[in-house]
């Protein structure tokens, strides 16, 4: 290593120092050093502007997907919309006819005939009933049915 003897004039209104010496290491390395940091700063920035290309690239493709796409999921939830409410008013329309249904089957499978009209109370005791034979046997000793056998 080799040291060079720099003299840097100071402030002229100090009188105690007038001139200083510093010792430098070689500066030929200082350049060489240098250099080779440009060298890979460049080549990183190059590196940072392909990536900064790249990601725009790509910023813009999502933006032209999410524009092409979002008119059908706009219509894939206005359908949901759709399909929900007519589900629901199916259910409240097949609702009653289901009930009755399931009665008429639960009457079918007692082997039990019945000619008048249905009373709401008569309906829903048979919908809710576990034991079909006990319920309409109560049923006819309570309303006065008329039994007819075979």
């Amino acid at each position: 290593m080799q040291n060079l003897d720099v003299n840097i004039e100071t402030d002229k209104n100090v009188d105690n120092i007038k001139y200083t010496k510093l010792n430098l290491s070689d500066v030929s390395n200082l350049s060489a050093n240098s250099k080779r940091i440009q060298g890979v700063m460049k080549s990183t920035e190059e590196a940072m502007q392909r990536y900064q290309d790249i990601m725009e690239s790509v910023e813009s493709a999502i933006l032209k997907t999410e524009m092409t796409v979002s008119p059908f999921f706009d219509a894939i939830r206005s359908t949901q919309i759709k399909i929900y409410e007519t589900l629901k008013k199916l259910d409240e329309t097949t609702r009653p006819l289901i009930f009755l249904l399931d009665v008429i089957k639960k009457l079918g499978n007692a082997q039990f005939v019945y000619w008048d009209f249905m009373n709401q109370e008569f309906a829903h005791a048979l919908f809710d009933s576990k034991n079909v034979n006990k319920t309409l046997r109560e049923f006819t000793e309570n309303d006065n049915f008329v039994i007819v056998s075979a």
